[in-house]
């Protein structure tokens, strides 16, 4: 199943006035990637809606740069997954990425 994000989601979209970061170890292999967060491995869509650079900017859409930097060992990045109605069935997915290394 590939995932795929319009550009109608945001933070705070259907959401009370936070967001739920979880911390995830991401792990990267050509142009796939996942996310092991809360018991589950989640598929990382080609495009993720938002995500954090290394510097703390913002970026809408787009492959995270820090996926590029994972091919030889995981990382542990804040991430955010929400519901999300996919080919009519519900899934939870990645839809933000804080590139920023958590601790």
């Amino acid at each position: 199943m590939t995932i795929a994000f319009g550009a109608g989601w945001s933070l705070g979209a259907g959401r009370g006035e936070t967001t739920d970061w979880q911390v995830a170890t991401v792990s990267a292999e050509g142009d796939g990637a996942t996310a092991a967060v809360g018991g589950a491995t989640l598929p990382i869509g080609p495009s993720v809606p938002m995500w954090i650079d290394a510097d703390g900017a913002t970026r809408t859409a787009g492959r995270p740069t820090c996926l590029d930097a994972l091919a030889s060992a995981p990382g542990s990045f804040r991430v955010v997954v929400d519901h999300l109605t996919v080919d009519g069935k519900q899934v939870d997915a990645v839809v933000a990425i804080d590139c920023r290394v958590a601790h």
